[in-house]
């Protein structure tokens, strides 16, 4: 029996490979193209028009896309707050009509003594003219007579003047003044006595 040796001149054939197998790079070489093909396109035409803007373009396009995903949407809380009270208003201090004379007493000083002093009226509205009289007990003359009116919303000064003199040395200092303010909740009236021995100073408030 022989057996043939194949010759070394004889041509070997090879398997080509099947057309098949190339088959899946076509898809991916087709897409690749088409991106540099778009990307060539959009950096030629943006060359030649710099004011181009491909986002600004879709979001002209597509306006209610890019304005609804901006908007956030939160719930109002519910404040639930009583209703207030009203502030009750109070009640002047009841004052009589007419003239109201006070006695008046404090610690000794050197200066004048202040015995008594008189609103007329006292029940004063605003507006209107109060009269007031003080008396003053010195060994000396009195040199000057002050004070100050505190009423609902200002304070005013007040000069008195020498009006006569009284039994007992006493001295009568008088002020005249026209009210630019309510007394209804603040009423009160400071006067200071001087004389050549020294100062005295009382209070005097129908309100306060």
């Amino acid at each position: 029996m022989t057996t043939e040796t194949p010759s070394q001149n004889e041509p070997s054939i090879e398997e080509s490979p099947s057309p098949k197998s190339s088959l899946p790079f076509f898809p991916v070489l087709l897409t690749t193209l088409i991106f540099i093909s778009i990307g060539l396109i959009y950096y030629y035409y943006q060359t030649l028009h710099p004011d181009f803007s491909l986002i600004a373009t879709l979001k002209s396009l597509f306006p209610q896309a890019a304005t609804t995903s901006m908007i956030i949407t939160r719930p109002t809380p519910t404040v639930s707050r009583a209703t207030p009270k009203p502030t009750a208003i109070p009640t002047p201090i009841p004052l009589t009509s007419g003239i109201g004379d006070y006695n008046v007493s404090h610690a000794k000083s050197a200066g004048p003594s202040i015995s008594r002093v008189i609103f007329d009226p006292l029940d004063v509205s605003k507006g209107e003219n109060l009269h007031l009289k003080v008396f003053l007990k010195s060994p000396s003359i009195v040199e000057t007579v002050t004070g100050f009116l505190n009423m609902d919303h200002q304070t005013i000064p007040l000069v008195f003047t020498f009006s006569e003199e009284a039994a007992g040395q006493n001295q009568i200092w008088e002020s005249t003044t026209l009210l630019p303010d309510t007394v209804l909740y603040k009423y009160i009236l400071s006067i200071t006595g001087v004389d050549k021995n020294g100062i005295t100073t009382v209070i005097v408030a129908p309100r306060s």
